[in-house]
């Protein structure tokens, strides 16, 4: 009796071709004619010759489709830091350097552009309310986190937080972010709000940060950030604030005025 590779006494032997009795009937079907194929190619030949069309398997083999990967650098999580141009340290005597660069960025290279956000301009970091206790970690004394904590402690614990996994060249544009995000609440509020208030309702301000204060103008690098940066660090530092219990609001953002109507301008509060 010959063997073949079904056979349990000859795994590598010659294999049998099947007769069609053996196979029975072909279960792969013209649509059009009907005629039954006992394999896929056997039908999509026939369907190319005789039809000219070109048929899809419907169970196709090989590599399935690759799934949608998540954001890798996510402005929602801290994974947004891993990105090369921010991922780092700033180590922690590096900070005040950072800062008073920050200082200087705003109010004497860019001044013009505070004063015409009628941002209060000051003239040493020692004068700023903000700077000044974060370059002396005064926040740090007696510094409570809780919803209750004013929001300039909610920010300089932010700014420490990320300076461990950011490095010194970004954590001074990130201090630059914050500190505009920190003086538009106050002009928005009219009222030193960041130093008695604490961070609940921020997040709800961060569209007309974004558009009313920061954009002036379509398509404006302000203060050295571009649109989408700016929507990305906004939406980093608000969505610390709800992780960490500082604001029950989740945001959702937009940077183009034109769609400023559709959202309403709209914050999802959970």
């Amino acid at each position: 009796m010959e063997n073949h590779p079904n056979d349990d006494n000859n795994p590598g032997g010659t294999r049998k071709r099947k007769t069609k009795s053996e196979l029975g009937e072909g279960t792969h079907e013209c649509d059009l004619c009907k005629k039954k194929y006992y394999s896929y190619s056997a039908l999509y030949t026939h369907c190319w010759n005789n039809h000219k069309i070109k048929i899809k398997k419907d169970n196709p083999k090989g590599r399935p489709k690759k799934k949608e990967k998540k954001i890798k650098y996510d402005p929602m999580n801290p994974s947004f830091f891993r990105h090369e141009e921010r991922t780092g340290k700033t180590e922690k005597e590096k900070i005040n350097e950072c800062a008073e660069r920050a200082f200087e960025f705003i109010y004497d290279i860019n001044g013009e552009k505070a004063i015409e956000r009628k941002m209060k301009i000051y003239y040493n970091i020692n004068e700023h309310p903000f700077l000044y206790k974060f370059i002396n970690d005064i926040h740090n004394t007696d510094i409570i986190l809780n919803k209750k904590t004013n929001t300039d402690n909610v920010l300089m614990n932010y700014l420490n937080q990320i300076s461990d996994i950011c490095n010194e060249n970004y954590f001074q544009k990130l201090i630059v972010f914050v500190t505009l995000f920190r003086e538009f609440v106050n002009i928005f509020t009219n009222q030193e709000y960041t130093e008695i208030k604490e961070a609940e309702d921020v997040p709800d301000m961060s569209n007309n940060f974004i558009n009313d204060f920061l954009y002036l103008y379509e398509d404006e690098v302000s203060f050295g950030f571009e649109l989408q940066e700016t929507i990305d660090l906004t939406t980093n530092l608000c969505s610390w604030m709800y992780e960490n219990e500082f604001s029950e609001s989740k945001i959702s953002l937009i940077g183009n005025k034109e769609e400023e109507n559709k959202l309403n301008n709209e914050l999802t509060s959970l």
